[in-house]
This record gives structure tokens, C-alpha cells and sequence, in this order.
């Protein structure tokens, strides 16, 4: 038969186990509630590195193909002429409109260069992506343009 003292300490440990669940489940709730915060934010740093990742080759496939021209001195002596411009766009086999969207200006503005006299006064980044352009290939400005978003037009046969 058990004791007064066992009895005792029996209901002691009974009450203490009680108490210490009790104040361990909100440890626990905090736990894992620490833990599903850590894990979504290690997903969102994991999609985030996923995204430089695809954006600096992206960037970096720009650049192999549309190197940046430095603003040198000797860079601001280059005579461009609208025979210039009509040549480079005869040599990328482009439209008026393709061009626009390779040098990033407007179709109303590679009309106008065609159709001046005299060197053309382009402003420095419009100066700048035409000497970029001017060292490119046919087969070059046609990725670039089609990484741009822009579709190959038809092919006009020649009339006779």
C-alpha cells in the first residue's frame, strides 16, 4: 500500500508534467510557426536568386549582342549621313520600322534621317546605339530584334 509521501509526490509529478506541457505548447506553436516563416522565406530567396539569375543572362546575351559604346572624343567626330543610315539599314536588311526598334527611336524619325542632307545632329544614346548598330550583322540585329519582340516581316518576291 502506498505511502502519504509517495501519494504526494505522485500528484506532485502528475501536476508539474501539466504545467510544463502547458507552457511548452506555446514554445512549440512559436517553433513551428518560427520554422514555416523561415522555410516560405528561403522559397521566396530561392525564386528571387532564380530570377537575377535569368535576368543577368538575359543582360548578358544583350550585351554579346549589342555592345555598349563608350563616350569617347573620337566617337563624337563620326559623320553620320542619311546615306549612312540608308546604307547600314540595306546592309541589316531592315525596314524603316525594324530599324526604329533596333536603335530604340521612332519609325517617323529613321523617315526623317533618310531624307535630310547634310550630317545628321542625333542626340548621344541615338549616336550611340547607331554606331552599335553599324557593327552588327544582318543575322545579329535579326536576334536582337526578335529578343525584342519583334516579328521578321515577309519577303517581297522582286517584280519583273
Amino acid at each position: 500500500m502506498p505511502t502519504l509521501g509517495q501519494l504526494m509526490s505522485d500528484a506532485i509529478r502528475k501536476l508539474a508534467r501539466k504545467e510544463s506541457r502547458i507552457m511548452t505548447t506555446d514554445l512549440r506553436r512559436q517553433q513551428i510557426a518560427y520554422k514555416r516563416a523561415s522555410i516560405a522565406l528561403r522559397r521566396q530567396v530561392q525564386a528571387l536568386e532564380r530570377q537575377v539569375r535569368l535576368l543577368a543572362r538575359t543582360e548578358q546575351k544583350h550585351n554579346r549582342m549589342m555592345p555598349a559604346i563608350a563616350d569617347a572624343p573620337g566617337d563624337a567626330r563620326v559623320r553620320i549621313t542619311s546615306r549612312t543610315i540608308i546604307a547600314m539599314r540595306r546592309k541589316l536588311h531592315l525596314t524603316q520600322d525594324a530599324f526604329a526598334k533596333l536603335v530604340e527611336t521612332s519609325p517617323q524619325a529613321v523617315y526623317l534621317w533618310e531624307r535630310k542632307h547634310g550630317p545628321l545632329r542625333l542626340r548621344t544614346r541615338t549616336l550611340n546605339m547607331i554606331l552599335a548598330a553599324r557593327k552588327l550583322g544582318a543575322r545579329e540585329a535579326q536576334q536582337i530584334l526578335e529578343s525584342k519582340g519583334v516579328k521578321r516581316g515577309r519577303r517581297r518576291t522582286k517584280r519583273r
